[in-house]
């Protein structure tokens, strides 16, 4: 992976949590546990494609110590240690090492009005993350099981821990026995290893209420999966599905004005049976009207071993960027009067005399989705202040098109700040077009071996992040929120070598044909880590792996002769063509079918996409193109650019997902019968 890949901040990219192997083995179940959610969104429904930052969070010290309850259980029939069978919120079921070390919540761009305490939900579920992250409390009426417990992902927005904690005392005092919950979120929000939703704050996963064979209530002793019959798939098969308790558990939540239910994700039959129960019990009508509507089997997630609460956007969290991907509620307040007011003060803050609140105006307008105001952001462009030019350029590549890397170009030119500069290279490497290929290849020019110092030792390897972290705090809506770490202010040789990779992974990543040709100039350069980058960059350009030997460090140029030479013969014919067609032409020789850049194409593309460099890349690439040449029908906003990712199986699930949701508009075929492996 490229550096600009690692900063793909600065291209409006997700940043994902990466699990190690390590983690990932101390988390593999025993059991014979099914497939993660595929789909918690209403099946009907086409999710927008937001592209919103998913930064990793440091980790978290384990707070399950602290938040243990020290009162006794309810005087029911205590459950066995350990877990069950069938675990429907992932194939990894044990506990996750959460690691020490001080946590530091991210940074979010309040303008000056604003109270900076409590939690914002930014972005949707599925793609964004929290900011002032709230912890469940733990008490006489609530508990987190057992294993999830120890993950330390009791964490959701205000709304949303006041939500259960509340219904958990109304559940209690109607029913004596406990509210048992497992995951809600990390602390910072982002993916976790358990589901492909819960990013944002706005997710909990509530367990079901048991019985045993004799009808006596009992705790679960994890998320327990029943059957059609509602009886558990354990061995012993020790578990009855209560319709009872559950409806009140569902009852407790639609009472609560803590937060607007926007879904409770429930097995079909298992609503069925609680339903049915209310109905013959006479509870309120109105209740049981709305619980009609919220509850709801998501395609390819029966959720038959817990209730997944979801819950709306609050005010608070409408005007930070929260995205409802849901159907309009009657009973949910889309606060769209506050996400208008919170637009015009980012506009005033664009003319604050502190650049702070300029830089704050431009990010809180990205966060906002805000395109009408690109104009006035595109001036700060040659703002006296370099973070401020660096957050309007990510603006416009968040926003903008090929037409706008003209813009960019030319502030390029005349910048000096490296931190503005970096922004820029990425903002065009995302742009694209003529105006950012031709500027490119200048800045290709001068991308040549210098005496660099440490900086060098460390970045050993393309896609090494060492050379990059002194950029990374202003290259994105997030990551530019952050205070400058002030690396800048040192030996200017090591950033300006950090500067020269990053030329060469941005324009790696611009699709244009221009700077084909200077990048074969720097196979041959003395530097070995600029030869990586260059061999890396040629690999996405041509759409064809390059030999390894390229990429290999250790090395020297003079062993590497033949292999340029070949490769620049065999390029060749295509340096001068259009860059589609070395795509086309790399993917026809790789086996895919991808004759053109068309929506009938997509299962192809999809393939290509779980296959690896290079071709993950340009798959990812046409997708996205394919995605913005939809029409926009019924006079309905263009949906903002599809996100960018980092973990190759999180952009799969999300283009699978888009595809599945589009088949009719792109003319596809029927799916493959072997189309859930393309993601694995």
């Amino acid at each position: 992976m490229a550096l600009v890949t690692l900063l793909g901040v600065a291209e409006c990219r997700p940043k994902y949590p990466t699990f190690t192997p390590e983690e990932i083995a101390a988390a593999s179940s025993p059991v014979n546990d099914r497939p993660s959610h595929a789909d918690e969104t209403d099946p009907n429904l086409v999710p927008t494609a937001a592209a919103l930052e998913k930064g990793e969070t440091p980790a978290l010290p384990s707070s399950a110590a602290a938040a243990a309850s020290s009162e006794p259980a309810p005087a029911i029939e205590a459950a066995p240690e350990g877990g069950t069978e069938g675990e429907s919120d992932g194939p990894l079921a044990t506990v996750l090492p959460t690691g020490s070390g001080v946590y530091t919540d991210r940074y979010f761009p309040f303008l000056e009005d604003e109270n900076e305490q409590g939690s914002v939900s930014v972005g949707d579920t599925s793609y964004g993350y929290i900011v002032g992250a709230r912890h469940i409390t733990e008490g006489e009426s609530l508990a987190i099981l057992p294993r999830q417990k120890g993950r330390d992902l009791g964490y959701g927005t205000d709304q949303m821990i006041r939500l259960l904690e509340d219904a958990a005392r109304k559940f209690r005092a109607r029913t004596g026995t406990k509210f048992w919950i497992g995951n809600i979120g990390r602390r910072g929000g982002g993916d976790i290893i358990y589901s492909v939703s819960h990013n944002s704050g706005r997710d909990a996963d509530v367990a079901l209420a048991y019985t045993t064979a004799a009808g006596t209530a009992i705790d679960p002793p994890d998320l327990v999966q029943v059957d059609s019959a509602g009886v558990s798939r354990d061995k012993e098969h020790k578990y009855r599905f209560d319709p009872a308790r559950t409806w009140q558990t569902v009852r407790a939540l639609l009472e609560s004005s803590e937060a607007q239910i926007e879904f409770l994700f429930l097995a079909r039959n298992l609503t069925e049976k609680i339903l049915r129960h209310a109905a013959e019990k006479k509870e309120p009508a109105h209740l049981i009207e709305r619980a009609t509507v919220v509850l709801h089997q998501p395609a390819g997630a029966p959720h038959d071993d817990h209730l997944h609460v979801r819950v709306a956007c609050s005010e608070r969290d409408v005007e930070g960027g929260c995205q409802s991907l849901g159907p309009a509620r009657t009973w949910v307040n889309p606060y769209n009067s506050a996400r208008a007011r919170r637009i015009e003060r980012s506009v005033a803050a664009l003319h604050h005399a502190s650049p702070e609140q300029r830089a704050r105006g431009i990010e809180r307008l990205i966060l906002l989705e805000a395109k009408d105001h690109q104009q006035e952001v595109a001036e700060h462009l040659s703002d006296p202040e370099s973070r401020v030019r660096a957050a309007a350029a990510h603006a416009i590549s968040h926003w903008g098109s090929a037409e706008d890397g003209a813009a960019i170009a030319a502030q390029l030119k005349v910048e000096t700040d490296p931190t503005a500069r970096a922004a820029m290279l990425s903002a065009l490497s995302q742009l694209g077009g003529e105006a950012a290929g031709i500027e490119l290849t200048l800045e290709l020019a001068n991308a040549g071996s210098v005496p660099w110092g440490r900086m060098g030792e460390a970045a050993y390897q393309p896609g090494s992040p060492a050379p990059f972290l002194m950029l990374a705090e202003a290259l994105s809506p997030i990551a530019v929120f952050g205070p400058s770490l002030g690396l800048f202010a040192q030996d200017h040789t090591e950033p300006s070598f950090a500067m020269k990779l990053l030329i060469i992974d941005a324009a790696g990543l611009s699709d244009r044909p221009e700077v084909v040709e200077p990048m074969f100039v720097l196979l041959r350069d003395e530097d070995s880590t600029i030869r990586a980058h260059a061999a890396l960059a040629l690999s996405r350009l041509l759409n064809r792996p390059v030999d390894g030997m390229l990429e290999n460090e250790s090395l020297p140029l003079s062993g590497l002769t033949k292999t340029i030479t070949d490769l620049e013969r065999e390029a060749a014919p295509l340096k001068r063509n259009d860059r589609i067609a070395w795509v086309i032409e790399g993917f026809s020789k790789a086996g895919f079918k991808i004759p053109k850049v068309a929506g009938e194409h997509g299962w192809e593309l999809l393939r290509a996409l779980g296959t690896g460099e290079p071709y993950s890349h340009n798959a990812a690439r046409l997708l996205r193109r394919v995605a913005l040449g939809l029409p926009v029908e019924g006079g309905k906003k263009a949906p903002p650019k599809p996100p960018l990712f980092e973990e190759s199986h999180a952009e799969c699930l999300y283009w699978l997902k888009w595809l599945r949701g589009h088949t009719s508009k792109l003319s596809l075929p029927a799916p493959p019968d072997n189309l859930n492996m393309y993601c694995k």
